[in-house]
């Protein structure tokens, strides 16, 4: 049965691009450790989407960028504690960036960072939601913000 007095926690992914190719950063802490997906976290409360982004690329990759647009939510539910209750319960919403500076050095909570190219081949083991992620992206690189046909 859930619990009224726990809440859904709310966060955000920097999907920074480069010309062809895309930051991934590869967990250091739970959830996932060690797993490829894009820099994020928690947004902060009073945060704007935006600004919790950029933030969170900065933490874990030294780079900036300019954001350009906000992408279909996922929602990630899963875990379950000793009472058999829900441990995780996240909403993410990834948010395009336009690389502007810096090159990735893993900081904060990640363990590596690196440019990938977004048609090639993903480092494994990566969360699942990745490759939908990148899809979106190049459909927003393609046809701009509402008018991805998604």
């Amino acid at each position: 049965m859930p619990d009224a007095n726990r809440s859904p926690r709310v966060g955000v992914l920097a999907v920074c691009w480069r010309e062809e190719s895309v930051i991934l950063a590869k967990r250091r802490n739970e959830p996932e450790p060690g797993h490829w997906g894009f820099p994020g976290g928690k947004l902060e409360f009073g945060e704007r989407l935006c600004d919790g982004a950029l933030r969170e690329l900065r933490e874990e990759t030294g780079c900036d960028g300019d954001c350009a647009g906000v992408g279909s939510p996922r929602e990630i539910i899963g875990g379950t504690g000793v009472s058999g209750v829900e441990t995780v319960h996240f909403i993410l919403l990834p948010v395009f960036v336009r690389w502007a500076r810096g090159e990735p050095v893993a900081g904060d909570d990640a363990a590596e960072t690196r440019w990938v190219a977004l048609d090639g081949a993903l480092p494994e083991p990566r969360h699942e939601g990745v490759r939908a992620v990148l899809r979106e992206l190049q459909h927003f690189r393609l046809f701009g913000p509402g008018r991805a046909g998604l």
